[in-house]
C-alpha cells in the first residue's frame, strides 16, 4: 500500500444507464503518469483477488444482482426514469430487464472473469482525466 494522495476511492459510475466505475486519485506530490501507472498496478492486483473467487461466491453475487434486477419501481417517478432510461437506449420493447436476467442466468464465472479482465486492462478505450 501505498499513500499517493489526500483523495482515493472507486465507485460505481453509470453513464447513460450504461454500467461503468470510476477510480479517482488527488495528489499534488505526484505526476499524472506516476499516479496512472499505480492505479494500473492496483487494478492489476484487484483481478488477481477476482480470479480467486470461488463458486459458493460466485452464486451468491449472481443472487443479489438477480433481486436488483427484479426491483419494482417504487413510485410512478421512479418508473417514468426507468422507461425514460430504456427509450435512450433504444429499448422500445422495454424488456431490458429480462434480457439482463437472461444474460446473468446463462454467464458463468469463467466468461465472466475474462471479461472484466479486458474490460479492466490497460487499453485506450478509458478516459483519462488530468488537471
Amino acid at each position: 500500500e501505498r499513500q499517493l494522495g489526500y483523495v482515493a476511492g472507486s465507485q460505481y459510475f453509470p453513464v447513460q444507464r450504461l454500467p461503468g466505475i470510476l477510480f479517482f486519485l488527488q495528489s499534488h506530490e505526484y505526476s499524472a503518469d506516476e499516479i496512472y501507472q499505480a492505479m494500473q498496478e492496483v487494478i492489476a492486483q484487484q483481478l488477481e483477488v477476482l480470479h480467486n473467487l470461488t463458486l459458493k461466491e460466485w452464486h451468491h453475487a449472481k443472487s443479489v444482482l438477480r433481486q436488483q434486477i427484479r426491483t419494482i419501481d417504487r413510485n410512478l417517478r421512479v418508473r417514468s426514469q426507468r422507461l425514460w432510461g430504456a427509450i435512450q437506449l433504444a429499448d422500445t420493447e422495454f424488456n431490458r430487464q429480462q434480457e439482463l436476467l437472461s444474460a446473468l442466468e446463462h454467464c458463468q464465472l469463467v466468461e465472466w472473469l475474462e471479461r472484466i479482465k479486458e474490460r479492466l486492462s490497460d487499453k485506450t478505450q478509458l478516459l483519462r482525466l488530468q488537471t
